[in-house]
């Protein structure tokens, strides 16, 4: 029997080929997702419950339990407004800091991938007008 396809084994190398485009940019998807599931915070864990009976004694046992001696202070619980200088510092980190430049690093891997936009081209050329712009 005669094959209607002159090239057998073209149709599986154009099906190889459209195979290997994907998996890069899935492996890049991949890491994007584990790179913010590790930046999550971590859940706090709830206090452990004072046992007793009498549900109103609940905060006279709590504070009972705590050592009543000068090493154990009680917290202070009250809101510090930052400084100045800590403001500016952290815009300056979170504007300029090594998480903004590895972000748009990231984008612009995948913009380079993605050929976006075109009129950048590739090469390093491209790559780093897509930095700037993701930046």
């Amino acid at each position: 029997m005669k094959s209607s396809n002159p090239l057998p084994g073209k149709r599986n190398l154009i099906l190889a080929n459209e195979s290997l485009e994907i998996k890069p940019r899935r492996v890049v998807l991949m890491l994007l997702l584990i790179a913010n599931l590790a930046a999550l915070p971590v859940p706090a864990k709830a206090q452990s419950a004072a046992f007793s009976d009498d549900p109103s004694s609940s905060s006279s046992a709590s504070t009972a339990a705590l050592p009543a001696s000068p090493a154990y202070p009680p917290p202070d619980r009250t809101y510090t407004h930052p400084t100045e200088k800590i403001k500016i510092h952290n815009y300056l980190f979170d504007a300029f800091g090594p998480y903004p430049i590895v972000g748009s690093a990231i984008a612009a891997g995948i913009n380079q991938e993605d050929n976006s936009p075109p009129e950048w081209r590739q090469g390093m050329e491209g790559y780093g007008k897509r930095i700037g712009s993701d930046f």
